[in-house]
């Protein structure tokens, strides 16, 4: 049901807070393409118990990929993309939150990557439903700030520990300043909204932001097109987050934005499908062996 809606402090564009919403209720709140935080669906599944100790426990030796930057602010190269060094789950941690060595430390992959925590949360029938393509997990300390970008798929955002702010804005291409859609990011503008020349940007002052924090144990619903720059706040922020196709309504409201990233999707696409057949692999072999046994 709908519990409150508030204010952001940036635009009086009310944010809908749902609390175990119905089916209904929540094709409504996707319908409405709005930025809504959910909360209950979640409550009580494994996932919600996980901190470093127990990631350790279930990752420890695995090889992950980490992106790690001198700035707050990571900074994803139109050339040359992301950089993203491999480091095994426990030197990560090791290096990021008890060190505490000089940097920014983020771990982002598809949760096919680390089948070893798949059993620890389900879907909800509701999300389930969406034909869900993809599952991703966070992992990062604090004052990491993800570049502003918007994603051309619907996102279901689930703040597991500490808290992620976000500013947000509506859909369009003219005001954002995109990267050219033949570069490795036409999804991340070339804005800094903490600090920008407005001679060179000017139409970014027309963008209107909408903000808001979401808070452990809550999910929020970011619409597919909306352009967001993340704050992660905890100590240690753990996220998941799951992802479905809009609808070709939606898809064809927002055309230049799917157009622009078309090449980056079905380059993605390809890459998560390989990873969900390497871990079934490996799920298989795990079991085979444990049979032996």
């Amino acid at each position: 049901m709908i519990t409150s809606t508030y204010t952001s402090r940036s635009s009086p564009l009310p944010i809908t807070r749902l609390h175990n919403p119905s089916p209904a209720e929540l094709d409504a709140c996707i319908a409405a393409h709005r930025p809504a935080i959910i909360t209950g669906l979640f409550d009580g599944q494994e996932a919600t118990r996980w901190d470093l100790a127990s990631l350790q426990r279930k990752l420890g030796s695995r090889v992950v990929q980490v992106a790690k930057h001198a700035e707050p602010r990571l900074y994803w190269d139109p050339k040359a993309g992301l950089r993203i060094e491999p480091h095994t789950f426990d030197d990560f941690v090791e290096r990021a939150f008890k060190r505490k060595d000089s940097g920014y430390w983020y771990l982002q992959d598809d949760v096919n990557s680390f089948p070893q925590i798949k059993d620890d949360y389900r879907l909800p029938e509701m999300i389930a439903r969406r034909n869900v393509w993809r599952a991703k997990f966070w992992l990062s300390g604090a004052g990491l700030i993800t570049p502003l970008h918007y994603d051309p798929v619907e996102t279901f955002h689930w703040v597991i520990r500490g808290s992620k702010r976000f500013v947000c804005y509506r859909p369009g291409v003219r005001n954002f300043y995109p990267n050219d859609r033949r570069s490795t990011a036409p999804f991340i503008s070339r804005v800094d909204p903490d600090g920008y020349d407005e001679r060179q940007f000017p139409r970014f002052a027309r963008a209107i932001p909408v903000e808001f924090s979401v808070e452990e144990g809550e999910l929020l619903y970011l619409p597919a097109f909306w352009w967001h720059q993340v704050y992660s706040e905890g100590g240690v922020n753990v996220s998941l987050n799951f992802v479905w196709f809009a609808s070709l309504a939606k898809c064809l409201r927002h055309l230049p934005q799917l157009y622009a990233n078309k090449k980056h999707l079905l380059l993605r696409r390809k890459q998560i499908r390989a990873q969900a057949v390497a871990a079934a692999a490996e799920v298989a072999a795990q079991k085979a062996s444990a049979s032996a046994a």
